[in-house]
């Protein structure tokens, strides 16, 4: 969990110095980590969920980052 936790942070201070991302975009994306720490820190049975959010979230910011440089090869 603390890798997924580090990697989001590495990811968005990436993206805002880039300027890949707007400020309305990036009050969301730290509006949900926060939310997702939060309902991890409510009860013990939701860390799996928590993980998986920050999970999703980083694959979202490395899309947003990036993006313009991934390319998916066709079969």
């Amino acid at each position: 969990m603390l890798l997924a936790l580090c990697l989001f942070w590495i990811l968005f201070i990436w993206a805002v110095k880039d300027g890949d991302m707007y400020a309305k975009e990036a009050a969301c994306y730290v509006v949900a980590w926060v939310g997702l720490v939060a309902w991890g820190a409510v009860d013990s049975a939701h860390v799996v969920y928590c993980i998986a959010g920050h999970v999703f979230l980083d694959i979202l910011l490395l899309m947003k980052v990036l993006g313009q440089n991934l390319e998916i090869p066709q079969g």
